[in-house]
């Protein structure tokens, strides 16, 4: 659910929305590092968009004529579909390192996902469903639980 500043103190509002832009930038994070990995990083504009709202009528949220105007300007410049898919990509196996190798961080990237989609829709958000990584998200703690895999 979106964070309702009615419902909070000043100084509650800014912690919640300090812990969102943490969870969130754990997340875009995770697809910058991948992208560096593989020698093909994103640009700024492109690791930018990533932590930008997307609109979904589940979370309304204040409009931000900048955030506005650069979205506009980024998807008048980018193939929407292809940038999701390249993002997927990079999601998918950014996942995948971290199971291989830091197994620890697959709770944080659930946590997190989590997180910041009860606070709203970000393009990596998309990233992460189009990889179909919320699902393995799931899987992986239900393999804890009950000790398979």
């Amino acid at each position: 659910m979106p964070i309702r500043a009615a419902n909070l103190t000043d100084t509650d509002l800014i912690a919640e929305m300090r812990k969102v832009d943490a969870a969130k930038d754990f997340l875009v994070g995770k697809l910058i590092d991948q992208a560096q990995r593989e020698d093909a990083p994103l640009s700024p504009t492109e690791q930018r968009a990533l932590a930008y709202p997307t609109f979904n009528p589940a979370h309304p949220r204040e409009p931000d004529p900048e955030q506005e105007q650069f979205i506009q300007q980024f998807i008048a410049h980018h193939d929407e579909k292809q940038f999701t898919k390249k993002l997927a990509g990079l999601a998918r196996r950014a996942f995948d390192y971290d199971l291989l190798n830091a197994p620890g961080e697959i709770e944080k990237w659930r946590h997190s996902y989590n997180f910041v989609w009860d606070h709203g829709e970000y393009w990596v958000l998309q990233a992460i469903d189009a990889a179909g990584l919320r699902r393995q998200m799931r899987k992986g703690l239900l393999a804890r639980i009950f000790g398979c895999r």
